[in-house]
């Protein structure tokens, strides 16, 4: 039997904490932590927290205009739009 994939509801992420994420993350960076995603500047700074009830793992932009954010955790598969859009590849 092929394994199912599941792709959660992004209702499940914490949406209050998405708020203080910035409209243009240009340059900043994206990454998985203990507790959720981050958004860095470039200095560093932590811009904002995407909170997920799970471990993550990686995270990746997708979707025709790059502004969906494929987050892999412990056990789920979440996909949620941001309004922001991940760069393209080189």
């Amino acid at each position: 039997m092929a394994a199912r994939s599941r792709v959660a509801r992004s209702s499940r992420l914490r949406s209050g904490t998405l708020r203080r994420l910035p409209a243009r993350c240009t340059r900043n960076i994206w990454t998985s932590a203990g507790d959720g995603v981050h958004c860095y500047s470039p200095d560093g700074t932590l811009l904002g927290k995407i909170n997920v009830p799970e471990v993550v793992a990686n995270v990746c932009f997708g979707g025709p205009k790059r502004n969906r954010l494929f987050i892999a955790a412990t056990t789920s598969l979440y996909a949620i739009f941001v309004q922001t859009q991940g760069a393209l590849r080189p």
